[in-house]
């Protein structure tokens, strides 16, 4: 040890239950450093002699994490910058902050053909789909050692924490190439059903309840950490994806079913590229409506959109079956501004509003589940609950249950904290007649997208740099196991891809980009409201910045945090 040789050998079992193997010891070191921790297990021999099987796990000692300079840092950077932020918006109120005169990217001819052609998405679906059959097989057959099997690896560490950047940069491109999705697709084309949901099921209802049930499960099951009920999940969304195509047209399960369709539709509203209608004016004097209906040329929409309403990437798959359809030549793709969508978009929905504003809550527990400190939460958290009256005592079942009121609690709580700065934003105005509380969050819970948005983002670097190079090994160890060839012996130690000191600076500066982007957007909705002189006054949106601040806080707080690993 740093502290030389000490002996540790007074051990005591675990204060917390009788599972055998658990023990408790105190040792409070003095020194900063490297250290060894040699365990000594003694096994009874045959002859009356006890052998010994030896265990050293090395561990360094630091300061603890928490409040320390770099949290401090953050804070500051995190106040400076709402700050300026505030400053900014209210020195320059007529800033728009839109791109103008943006590029046609359906003009460049080759970019065309590829948005027009259609075998490529087949090629690509049928390769995905490949894969993730040889994926969900690998969950069920191989080593249920979430660390050692290819489907955890590939479905939770690289394709969950990967395809989040692409919400952000191509908006819902992955749902064109989704093999779920596809599958679902291509059933409703083999059957030709045309029946569409009941207008009362026509909204994110559905996928955000299967969304929270699957994130809350993980927590309580472990879903994350064993491939059998990995390959189990997504095995299940597969057979109902092609059980909704077989009933209902066109791409029913991806528009209100997809327990992440609704997050994706949500996050790609930040993309910087727009799928519109040119001319609004053409498209009114276009009786046919072959973009929604389909012609001769190709199918309508299979995301139930309608170019000439759409001004929201929130359903667009760009899956270029319009620019088929329109004989007027009248769709255009084009870059513009991040998160223009947040403030521009005139439809905006209860049910797409409580799930921007649930994820902020979803994201937070996510990554709170997995620091290190969150087993000492619930522990003091259970003691205010009453298990002991109900016959409890499971020190397991206890965590799970006590994670479980934490989870869904934070899931209510954030969109009532929304609703109630809304009804204290309401008080400010006046209680003007023509404006509710309800209405107000309808409209300021998409300005907390970026927020949920940044955590999510967050949390998943640090899975997909630090325990994404696991899957080289992996993948040849799977290779080794179920080919007739070898391919080498895998190395179970590789460098992360980034290392962490450079990784958690990242994630400051994501958090602290997507404070700005929902300041912003909570400036220009209230423009839009209030106009700009008074917007930032004493009647203007504070009590949703004051917190959207304390969110970003208790998020900077929670990535200062040790994060355990999933594998």
């Amino acid at each position: 040890t740093a502290e030389g040789r000490i002996d540790l050998s007074g051990f005591v079992p675990a204060i917390e239950g009788n599972d055998p193997g658990h023990y408790h010891l105190d040792f409070t070191p003095t020194i900063l450093g490297p250290y060894l921790l040699q365990v000594a297990m003694l096994i009874p021999g045959q002859d009356g002699r006890n052998d010994a099987i030896i265990t050293q796990l090395p561990f360094e000692v630091k300061l603890p994490a928490g409040i320390n300079f770099r949290m401090w840092f953050s804070f500051a950077a995190i106040l400076l910058a709402f700050g300026v932020a505030i400053y900014a918006f209210r020195v320059q109120a007529d800033r728009t902050g839109q791109l103008t005169g943006s590029f046609n990217l359906l003009e460049l001819p080759w970019f065309s053909r590829i948005m027009r052609a259609s075998l490529w998405k087949v090629v690509f679906q049928g390769l995905m789909l490949l894969i993730f059959a040889i994926v969900v097989l690998l969950g069920f057959i191989d080593a249920q050692e979430s660390s050692r099997n290819l489907s955890t690896i590939m479905l939770w560490t690289i394709w969950w924490a990967g395809v989040i950047f692409t919400f952000v940069l191509m908006g819902r491109a992955w749902c064109l190439v989704c093999p779920v999705g596809a599958v679902s697709e291509w059933t409703n084309q083999l059957t030709g059903a045309q029946r569409q949901f009941s207008r009362r099921y026509r909204n994110l209802w559905m996928a955000t309840g299967l969304f929270m049930l699957l994130t809350w499960a993980d927590g309580y099951w472990g879903i994350v950490g064993s491939p059998g009920r990995t390959a189990m999940i997504f095995l299940i969304f597969g057979v109902l994806a092609v059980a909704v195509g077989a009933f209902f047209a066109r791409r029913t399960f991806c528009r209100y079913i997809c327990p992440i369709g609704g997050i994706i539709g949500l996050y790609s509203m930040f993309a910087p590229v727009e799928l519109r209608a040119r001319s609004l004016s053409l498209c009114q004097h276009d009786t046919t409506k072959a973009c929604y209906v389909g012609n001769d040329a190709g199918k309508g929409c299979p995301m139930f959109e309608f170019p000439q309403r759409m001004d929201a990437n929130t359903y667009c798959i760009y899956c270029g079956d319009c620019l088929n359809t329109c004989f007027e030549e009248n769709i255009s793709m084009q870059f513009r501004s991040f998160g223009k969508d947040l403030w521009t978009a005139a439809r905006r929905t209860f049910d797409e509003s409580f799930l921007a504003v649930a994820m902020v809550a979803v994201s937070g527990t996510a990554a709170g589940h997995m620091v290190t400190a969150w087993h000492g939460w619930m522990h003091a958290i259970s003691a205010y609950l009453p298990f002991s009256l109900l016959g409890i005592s499971d020190h397991a079942t206890i965590e799970k249950l006590t994670y479980s009121v934490v989870f869904w609690l934070a899931v209510l709580l954030v969109p009532l904290l929304v609703y109630l700065a809304g009804l204290w934003t309401w008080y400010l105005l006046g209680k003007p007649e023509k404006t509710s509380p309800g209405e107000l969050f309808v409209q300021f819970g998409y300005a907390f997208i970026p927020l949920g948005l940044a955590m999510h983002l967050a949390h998943n670097m640090q899975h997909f740099f630090v325990e994404g190079p696991l899957v080289g090994p992996v993948l040849l160890k799977t290779l080794n196991q179920f080919t007739p060839w070898y391919f080498g012996t895998p190395d179970w130690s590789p460098a992360p891809w980034l290392e962490p000191p450079v990784l958690y600076w990242l994630q400051m500066l994501f958090l602290l980009i997507a404070l700005l982007y929902g300041v912003y957007t909570a400036y220009r909705l209230a423009v839009g409201r209030w106009g700009p002189t008074a917007v930032l006054s004493a009647r203007g949106p504070w009590p949703y910045l004051i917190l959207m601040l304390v969110i970003a806080l208790t998020d900077a707080y929670l990535l200062n945090l040790p994060m355990g690993a999933r594998h």
